[in-house]
């Protein structure tokens, strides 16, 4: 039982909280205080919850003066060391009752260098308020030794004070602490100075100086207790003491001085004293000039160049200069032909003198000042003797000068004056001075190309090249290296400026050489044989020769391992290499080791940033954007976005550092792609408009390096400009881009020509969609004739752009057998390449099949259409099952297009089977991946509605339609505020749709919810979203007028027009089409009212517009032709016998024939047309004519029977229409139409009454009418 007991009560003290312990007097804890401390240490360490040092600090305050605590307490402080904050306020009391036991020791002058020792110690641990409580005892021993040795005791007195003054300053306390610590800072800052004072008194060469640097360093801490003034008042003081001893001009004493004025004025400008600070340093100016007045022949060379680094450093930029032309000066007097030390004492003082004259804002002074040192330079070469290279040193002086000081002219200037010196001395003496040539002019060329002169770099590093093979030729053995070094060089500057063939021939002499050079010593050049390897594999990426390239990547890889094991000044090269290797990894569809090889050299560049960030952050932004551009091929939009965000955060903004430009624009290079390929073509055109203004910007600074680069910008933003579609736009870029891939393809076919073609096959599309066909399939006849060439040249390498620009080329041509000819040799190529890589090209075969079949929809080949969709669906199901997160959506995509041929071919019950497919896809991709997943479900949720009510599905597109909004609230109210528009545009159109399939009457309640959502925008942001509230209020009217809600229709078109109106009162560019468009809806609701004066009007507008439009572009239009239709009947209404009617409803109905072809699918417009002049042909008295373009517009509509929600409206309408053109000469006929139109009607009001019901009454008399005509009697 006592054994259990005894291991209970081990337990219990194990998880309890230590005993606090009570003492009955001092002796009693005196001894025990070691005891004591050491269970407080261990407990506190060892995290217990309630150390035993709340009694122990209370003891020790209670007891500090009693001679036995407080000589166990100073034992302890003696003896025992434990660090951790958590144990601050148990050392400070202990020190603190030591104090006593201290007082009493004989040997203070030990004890007290003891203390200063500790006191040292502890600063140097940060723990400042230990160090400044160790300090404090030490001074109150020396002030007891005063009363013996004042003399001796006061200086050391004076060191412990300035020495407590710096800890109390730098101690860092909790805030109920800070106000002590400052009074305790303050009083010995002040104690200090007090000493100082007394001492000055007895020997002020001594003192002065340390008085005047207490007076300083009592500013801050005096300040921070008694408030600014009391602070400045002491370094005020400070200030003239120093003044005082700079009265002399000995500028030893100046740094001093110069470091007090800045505290001094610092201290104003903190207290906000601007006249001060503005009175203090023109005192310091004009006592600058009066010291340095003062200075004289005795002063030394040294001195001067000490006097004038320390004016610069305190950015007294034109008092150094004023010293420098002293310095000057006093070197001339000095200098005569013949004494070369004197003469270069003078060629400096004017190098430096031309140093400070840059940094005082006078550039042209320092030129000539310079100029004057190569001058100097020039006579002490050619009056001293061993003193040739003078004048070439002189310019490099002047070059690292110009660097350091960032004017990158005069470092040209003067490399190139540097390169013509030494182009000089070699011709005098080869062998001596044709190594530092070839240095020379690689510095020179690397200069160049970092200035933007990338062509003048790529032929100054020629010029090294040339000189290191003579250099190599006439010393195999000791120059190969110099050759070498010239090549690596030659690669570089050759990529920077696109000189991609010399780029190849250069890397691979250079491998060729060092590799020889690396089997007479393999580890004597495996950096550099490295370095070119990495090279290598960088030309042949570019060349796109990813398998080669991948050769040299994995042993430069290798090398750099090797070496970066042994010296960490290797890893920044091998971060680089790794970055080559991804994109070569990427090129051989190798991206699980691109990843891996990209996120390591992120690591490496994170590391070696944490060391030195303003060094490495640029190249940890380099890293992130391999990484980015990996996901971007694998298709993991939200890991592009996210990291391409993070570059642009760490570049800045585009203002602040144009060195971080490339890193920004490959960044928002990534950002448009996956925007363009995601369908959010505004955000896509926001970041490649900031993309364009980069590369504009650096190809205006160096053309050479920068042509490239714009010329993709160019493109890309044409192709966000027509995804956002603003055709027009983009045509202009694209013609931008084209020019440039021309020019760069002339200068090197290999590299640019497959560039070109793909230009030349983007503006053949986006002519194409402008309907510009005859420049389009000019354009795109050129791109098949640079693809044929390509074919030749290689045509393994070159198979896929061949394939596509063939493809596509067929497709704008009619479809001729030579058309469908070419089709399918493009077809046949892409099978091809899948034959050899299925995994690599499957999916451009998926959409090449995708192409043809939409060329095969254009030409109306439904039949053929459906066999290259259903070949698009298998293509991508299969890719999806090799890589379901990237091909999952395309996958979807191919099922939807295939729905829509089917509903093309009729098969409606098809259709919707692949529309729910499609869904299924597109949920599953949801479950699978990202929310950009959601957002393609939303909108194809969207699609899928308005598809099916021409499926004649309401009921199932309804339900899409509320799934749809679904799916966008909830990504809306998860941030995606962009989102919004979008959900607008869904129930836009969907209320379009609505009414286009007939559902009249349910379109206006669905495009109120779009309004509510358009409006909301535009009130947040009405300059950016005012044509997006336009153009809805434009379909407002159309719907309410067509559910026959005809007055609120026309308010609805005015406030379209006004909207529009003020875009172009304010510079917004509005298209003329559209601003047209707009006056003749309006004119058409203004005529259904009554308001046909006002109509005609609004008409003659547009009018004009659509005859500008036509004379520009050679053709009339359709919106022509309904302009000219409608102007007539209304004119007819105003006026039945106007002479100009049937003129004007004649040009109409030519132009919709002369349309018929792309019109065949709207020919209600063409039927309209037809009857309306049927009508007026009636009223002129032609009785033929008028049955004649009666039945034609009849025969138009009747196939309305197939779709009669659709239809029947038009249908009926023209029965309506032909049967007044005919009542007066063939009334039998009229009847027979006017009961038709009574019966259609009829079937229209059931549905839709108040649509319908006036039309329904206006037939019924008209057949009454007839009826009486012809029965010549009541009906």
């Amino acid at each position: 039982m006592k054994n259990s007991n005894q291991r209970e009560i081990s337990t219990q003290r194990e998880v309890s909280t230590p005993p606090q312990y009570t003492f009955d007097g001092p002796d009693e804890f005196a001894d025990a205080l070691s005891l004591l401390v050491a269970d407080a240490v261990w407990a506190t360490t060892s995290c217990r919850m309630d150390p035993p040092t709340a009694n122990l600090l209370a003891g020790l305050r209670q007891w500090r003066e009693h001679p036995r605590v407080s000589t166990a307490a100073a034992l302890v402080v003696d003896t025992a060391t434990f660090a951790g904050p958590e144990l601050e306020l148990l050392r400070r009391a202990l020190i603190r009752a030591a104090r006593a036991a201290w007082r009493q020791d004989p040997d203070r002058s030990r004890l007290v260098r003891v203390l200063r020792d500790r006191a040292e110690s502890e600063h140097s641990e940060d723990r400042s308020l230990e160090a400044a409580d160790l300090l404090t005892a030490a001074v109150e021993l020396c002030e007891i030794q005063l009363v013996s040795d004042r003399a001796e005791t006061l200086p050391l007195l004076a060191d412990l004070l300035r020495e407590l003054v710096a800890a109390l300053a730098e101690a860092g306390c909790a805030p109920t602490l800070e106000h002590e610590v400052v009074e305790r800072g303050a009083a010995a800052a002040r104690q200090r100075i007090e000493i100082l004072d007394e001492l000055v008194e007895f020997d002020r060469d001594r003192f002065l100086r340390p008085l005047a640097g207490a007076h300083m360093a009592a500013a801050g801490i005096v300040a921070r207790a008694d408030g600014p003034r009391a602070g400045l008042e002491h370094s005020a003081c400070g200030v003239r003491l120093y003044e005082q001893m700079s009265g002399t001009g000995d500028p030893a004493n100046l740094g001093r001085l110069l470091g007090a004025w800045s505290k001094h004025i610092a201290l104003l400008d903190s207290d906000g004293d601007t006249c001060g600070v503005r009175e203090w340093k023109r005192h310091r100016t004009e006592r600058l000039r009066c010291l340095t007045g003062m200075l004289d022949g005795s002063v030394s060379s040294h001195e001067f160049v000490r006097l004038i680094r320390l004016l610069g450093e305190h950015g007294l930029h034109a008092e150094a200069e004023g010293v420098a032309a002293q310095a000057v000066s006093v070197a001339e007097d000095t200098a005569v032909d013949g004494d070369e030390d004197r003469l270069w004492e003078r060629a400096q003082a004017v190098l430096r003198q031309g140093e400070c004259l840059y940094r005082a804002g006078r550039r042209d002074d320092a030129l000539r000042a310079w100029n004057r040192y190569l001058a100097g330079l020039t006579r002490l070469r050619d009056t001293c003797a061993g003193n040739a290279t003078a004048v070439a040193a002189g310019c490099r002086s002047i070059v690292a000068l110009a660097t350091n000081l960032g004017d990158t002219a005069i470092a040209l200037d003067f490399g190139a004056r540097a390169v013509d010196e030494w182009l000089r001395l070699s011709g005098h003496d080869r062998g001596s001075y044709l190594v530092t040539l070839v240095d020379e002019l690689c510095a020179q060329a690397d200069r160049l190309g970092r200035a933007g002169r990338s062509a003048e770099a790529s032929s100054t590093v020629e010029a090294a090249v040339a000189h290191a093979r003579e250099l190599a030729l006439s010393d195999t053995v000791r120059h190969q290296r110099n050759l070498s070094w010239a090549l690596t060089c030659a690669t570089r500057i050759h990529l920077s400026s696109w000189r991609t063939a010399d780029a190849e021939l250069r890397s691979e002499q250079a491998v060729e050489l060092l590799e020889r050079l690396a089997e007479l010593d393999p580890d004597a050049d495996a950096a550099e044989l490295a370095d070119a390897l990495n090279n290598r594999a960088v030309v042949l990426n570019r060349r796109a020769d990813y398998t080669g390239a991948r050769v040299f990547a994995v042993r430069a890889v290798a090398m750099y391992e090797t070496l970066a094991a042994d010296a960490v000044d290797y890893h920044e090269p091998l971060a680089n290499t790794l970055c080559t290797f991804t994109i070569t990894l990427c090129g051989v569809r190798a991206f699980d080791e691109a990843l891996v090889c990209a996120e390591r050299a992120l690591a490496m560049y994170a590391r070696l940033a944490e060391r030195g960030p303003a060094i490495q952050l640029r190249n940890v932004a380099f890293a992130l954007n391999r990484v980015a551009s990996v996901h971007e091929e694998l298709s993991n939009s939200i890991e592009v976005h996210g990291i391409a965000t993070k570059v642009l955060e760490i570049c800045g903004s585009p203002s602040a550092d144009s060195s971080w430009d490339d890193q920004r624009a490959f960044a928002l290079h990534l950002l448009v792609q996956i925007l363009t390929c995601n369908e959010k073509p505004a955000a896509a055109l926001a970041y490649s408009t900031s993309l364009l203004q980069i590369r504009e910007r650096a190809a205006a600074a160096d053309p050479a390096a920068g042509a490239v680069n714009l010329a993709v910008a160019l493109g890309c933003h044409a192709v966000c400009l027509w995804s956002a579609g603003r055709p027009r736009e983009a045509i202009e870029y694209a013609y931008r881009s084209l020019a440039l891939w021309r020019v760069l393809a002339e200068g090197d076919p290999a590299t640019h020509r497959e560039r070109l073609t793909r230009a030349l096959d983007r503006c053949a599309t986006v002519l194409w969609t402008l309907g510009r066909t005859a420049e389009s399939v000019e354009m795109s006849t050129e791109a098949v004739e640079q693809a044929e060439r390509l074919l030749a040249e290689q045509r393994d390498r070159y198979l896929d752009t061949a394939a596509i620009c063939l493809t596509n080329h067929a497709g704008r041509l009619d479809r001729t057998e030579e058309a469908i000819a070419m089709a399918l040799r493009g077809l046949a190529m892409y099978r091809e390449l899948v034959d050899r890589d299925a995994e690599r090209y499957l999916p451009g075969l998926a959409s090449l099949l995708d192409r043809h079949a939409q060329s095969c929809v254009a030409a109306d080949e439904w039949a053929e259409a459906a066999e290259y969709a259903q070949s698009v669906e298998i293509a991508y199901e299969e890719l999806t099952k090799w890589d379901s997160v990237r091909y999952r959506p395309e996958w979807a995509a191919a099922v939807e297009y295939s729905a829509y041929v089917c509903y093309g071919l009729a098969e409606w019950k098809q259709a919707s089977i692949r529309v729910d497919r499609a869904l299924a896809i597109r949920r599953d991709a949801v479950d699978e991946a990202n929310e950009w997943n959601a957002m393609r479900l939303a909108r194809s949720e969207g699609w899928a509605a308005r598809f099916r009510l021409f499926l004649d599905e309401p009921e199932l597109a309804g339900r899409n339609l509320r799934s749809s909004a679904d799916h966008y609230r909830v990504l809306i109210e998860e941030g995606h505020d962009d989102l919004v528009p979008e959900l607008a545009d869904v129930y836009h159109q969907y209320a379009k749709a609505l009414c286009e399939n007939g559902y009249r009457s349910e379109a206006p309640a669905v495009m109120n919810e779009a309004m509510r959502w358009t409006v909301q925008l535009a009130v947040a942001d009405r300059v950016t979203y005012r044509s997006c509230l336009a153009g809805a209020l434009r379909t407002q009217s159309w719907l309410l007028a067509s559910a026959g809600r005809r007055h609120l229709a026309v308010g609805s078109g005015r406030a379209a027009l006004e909207v529009l109106n003020e875009m172009i009162g304010e510079g917004d560019e509005v298209e003329r089409a559209r601003l047209a468009d707009y006056h003749d809806a309006l004119a058409d609701s203004l005529a259904s009212v009554g308001c046909v004066g006002e109509a005609i009007a609004h008409n003659d507008c547009a009018l004009a517009l659509w005859e500008d439009l036509a004379r520009e572009s050679g053709e009339p239009s359709a919106d022509l032709a309904w302009s000219l239709w409608h102007r007539a009947r209304w004119r007819a209404a105003v006026e039945p016998t106007d002479p100009e009617v049937l003129m004007i409803s004649r040009r109409a109905v030519e132009i919709y024939d002369g349309l018929w072809k792309s019109l065949s699918r709207n020919n209600e417009f063409r039927a309209g047309a037809l009857v309306d002049h049927a009508v007026h042909l009636s009223r002129a008295g032609d009785g033929i004519g008028a049955g004649e373009y009666a039945r034609r517009a009849v025969r138009l509509t009747e196939g309305a029977a197939e779709r009669p929600l659709r239809h029947l409206p038009d249908l009926a309408l023209i029965c309506y229409s032909a049967a007044v053109a005919l009542m007066r000469y063939e009334p039998q006929d009229a009847v027979v139409l006017a009961d038709r139109s009574v019966r259609l009607f009829a079937e229209l009001v059931e549905c839709e009454p108040d649509a319908f019901g006036g039309r329904l009454s206006e037939a019924r008399e008209m057949v009454r009418c007839l009826l009486e005509q012809i029965l010549g009697g009541d009906v």
